[in-house]
C-alpha cells in the first residue's frame, strides 16, 4: 500500500502523492460542481422553494428536465397517468429525490475527458460507478431507514475522486493510463482526494464518509448501518463474477454486512440475490446512460 503523505519511486505515484499534497494545502484547482446541480440547490435553499420554482430553474437545462421528465414516467417512479411537464415531473419524485437525480445526471458529463489515452479508463470508472449506485439503490430499498435516490448518487460518488487524479494524467506523456499500477495507485489515493472533493463541494457528512470509505472493506465505526456501510457492500456486490472478487473479502465476513438486514448471504446467496435484482438494477443503469 502506497502511503498517500510520501512520494514513492514510482513516477505515477509521486504524480499523486504531489496532487494529494497541493489539494490538502488549498494549493490545488478542483473540479466544480456541475452549473445544473448549484442551480438545483440554490433554488431548493430559498424560503419559498417549492415545485414551481424549482422546475423553473430546470427549464434552463432542457437536457436535465428532459432526463427527469423521463425518470418521472420510469417503472421505478411512474404513476398510473404520463406526465410531460417538468413541475409535475419534480411533483412526483419530490424535492429531495430531484435534487439527488439531478446530481447524478449532472456527473456523467463530469467522467469525460479530452485525452483519448484515458477514455478507456474514465468510462470503466463511470461504468462501475454506475452499477455500484444500481446496486446501492436496491440494497436499500431492502434495508429500512434508507432512501433509495440517496443511495444511487452516494454509489456514483464514492469514485469521485478520481476525477482530479485523472485531471493530472492528462498533462503526463509517456504513462500507460491503463496499467495495472495506474489504476492500483487511484485505488490509494482516490479516497481521500475524494472526501475533501466532497467537503468542497459541501457535501453533508455521510456523503462524505462514502467516498473516504471507499474500498475500506473492515470499516467498522461503530453498531449501527450507516450510507458508507450500505455502498461498500454495493460495491463488493458489483465484483461479484470478475477477477477482482478473488482478491477481495467474503461478503458475509465484512462488518459493513453483517450490521445490514439482508439475512444470510454466502458467496451463493450473493448470486441469487445479484439473479433475483438486476432486472431493476439495469433499470436503473439505463437511466444512468449505462
Amino acid at each position: 500500500m502506497i502511503d498517500p503523505a510520501t512520494d514513492s519511486p514510482t513516477p505515477i505515484s509521486g504524480l499523486f502523492s504531489r496532487v494529494y499534497r497541493d489539494i490538502l494545502a488549498d494549493k490545488a484547482t478542483l473540479p466544480s460542481m456541475p452549473d445544473v446541480a448549484l442551480r438545483i440547490r440554490a433554488a431548493m435553499q430559498k424560503p419559498d422553494s417549492n415545485a414551481d420554482s424549482v422546475a423553473k430553474a430546470l427549464s434552463i437545462d432542457s437536457g436535465a428536465a428532459a432526463y427527469l421528465v423521463r425518470i418521472a414516467n420510469s417503472a421505478l417512479y411512474g404513476g398510473v397517468t404520463p406526465i410531460q411537464d417538468i413541475d409535475k415531473a419534480v411533483s412526483r419524485l419530490g424535492m429531495d429525490t430531484t435534487r439527488n437525480l439531478v446530481t447524478a445526471y449532472a456527473l456523467r458529463a463530469m467522467f469525460q475527458t479530452r485525452s483519448s489515452a484515458l477514455a478507456e479508463l474514465m468510462r470503466d470508472t463511470w461504468q462501475q460507478s454506475a452499477r455500484v449506485a444500481a446496486l446501492a439503490s436496491v440494497v436499500a430499498d431492502r434495508s429500512p431507514g434508507f432512501s433509495a435516490d440517496r443511495a444511487m448518487l452516494a454509489g456514483l460518488l464514492q469514485n469521485i475522486g478520481v476525477l482530479p487524479l485523472v485531471n493530472a494524467l492528462e498533462s503526463r506523456s509517456g504513462l500507460d493510463p491503463d496499467s495495472q499500477q495506474v489504476r492500483n495507485t487511484i485505488d490509494t489515493f482516490s479516497p481521500k482526494i475524494g472526501a475533501v472533493l466532497l467537503e468542497h463541494w459541501n457535501f453533508d457528512d455521510e456523503i462524505v464518509e462514502v467516498a473516504r470509505s471507499r474500498g475500506d472493506w473492515w470499516r467498522n465505526p461503530g453498531p449501527t448501518p450507516d450510507l458508507a456501510d450500505l455502498v461498500l457492500v454495493a460495491r463488493l456486490h458489483s465484483y461479484v463474477g470478475t477477477e477482482e472478487m478473488h482478491r477481495l473479502p467474503f461478503i458475509n465476513e465484512t462488518p459493513a454486512f453483517l450490521k445490514l438486514p439482508l439475512g444470510e448471504m454466502n458467496p451463493d446467496a450473493s448470486l441469487a440475490f445479484l439473479q433475483e435484482a438486476e432486472s431493476e438494477v439495469k433499470e436503473v443503469m439505463r437511466l444512468l446512460g449505462i
